[in-house]
């Protein structure tokens, strides 16, 4: 009996079936154990949900059938400044609000990257980023994406991750600038962006589900108990919110609740960015999961998650 037993109980263990109280507490320490909270963070592209609301992009200049929206994921083709009227060409990516980026990457087109210039020892692109007024611009040490050209003894590199730390805090606008080093405009002409990600870091722990009237949804995906700490909504300028009923401190195994804002200053025509937050702590180890939602002036929410 006992042979049977203990199979049957690690088989209801793995399948979460049992509450995390059961056995003395031993379900939820096992489902802790397999499934810890700090296993649950990874990175997230903003950019892989986008609508014409959102984000804004803006350039110096672009080649006809060849606007800044082709470097969104998912979308065909590539931005080119072909034709220009002059050199150090951008394109500038606003957010809406200010967001805590952990990596932005973006790529060029290979074969349009000439050598040298696109070799380990410089980069054709440049990236700044921004909130507010304030300028903040990346570490120079980003991870490369390179390619061998010929006989040439560095590769050539077409492809950039840049890490954005902590300390770097929310940003609202990212700028991808082609001039630099020994440039021109017959050479910034060639280049062809192809692609652009925005990464941030949430967990999947929580579930966040924004809905109408300016209510989220929180999912609890594991198998025990998590304290949760709903933060502040981040809104763009002049837009306010304001927590209709208190959340609820602790949030069951596999079980879901709703939290109400109520948002004023929307505008009642377009949409706005909201970013939502939420915490979930469990013996000493917090992650945050985070969600982004475009609300028009009727309460009608979109979500980018």
């Amino acid at each position: 009996g006992g042979a049977l037993v203990l199979p049957m109980l690690l088989v209801a263990l793995e399948a979460r079936v049992l509450p995390p109280h059961a056995l003395f507490g031993a379900a939820g320490a096992y489902d802790a154990w397999r499934h810890p909270l700090t296993a649950t963070v990874h990175q997230v592209d903003i950019l892989a949900t986008t609508t014409r609301d959102w984000p804004r992009l803006t350039a110096s200049h672009s080649a006809p059938g060849h606007p800044p929206s082709s470097v969104l994921p998912g979308h065909d083709g590539y931005w080119s400044v072909e034709g220009a009227p002059g050199p150090d060409n951008w394109l500038r990516i606003d957010l809406g609000l200010p967001l805590p980026l952990s990596e932005v990457s973006y790529d060029f087109v290979p074969d349009s990257v000439p050598a040298p210039h696109g070799s380990l020892l410089w980069s054709p692109g440049s990236l700044t980023a921004q909130r507010g007024s304030r300028v903040y611009h990346p570490p120079v040490s980003p991870e490369e994406r390179t390619r061998r050209v010929g006989d040439g003894f560095f590769p050539e590199a077409y492809g950039w991750d840049v890490p954005i730390p902590d300390s770097a805090g929310p940003l609202d606008a990212l700028r991808i600038g082609l001039g630099g080093f020994a440039t021109d405009t017959a050479y910034e002409e060639q280049l062809r962006l192809r692609e652009v990600h925005v990464r941030w870091t949430t967990s999947d722990a929580l579930r966040l589900h924004p809905e109408d009237r300016g209510r989220l949804r929180v999912e609890n995906t594991t198998g025990r108990d998590l304290a949760l700490d709903v933060q502040p909504l981040t809104l763009p300028e002049g837009v306010r919110a304001g927590l209709v009923d208190p959340p609820p401190r602790v949030l069951p195994a596999r079980s879901s609740t709703v939290i109400r804002w109520r948002l004023t200053g929307v505008p009642s025509t377009g949409r706005v960015p909201v970013a939502y937050a939420v915490a979930a702590s469990e013996d000493g180890h917090t992650v945050t999961a985070r969600c982004l939602g475009l609300v028009d002036g009727a309460g009608r929410t979109q979500s980018l998650c």
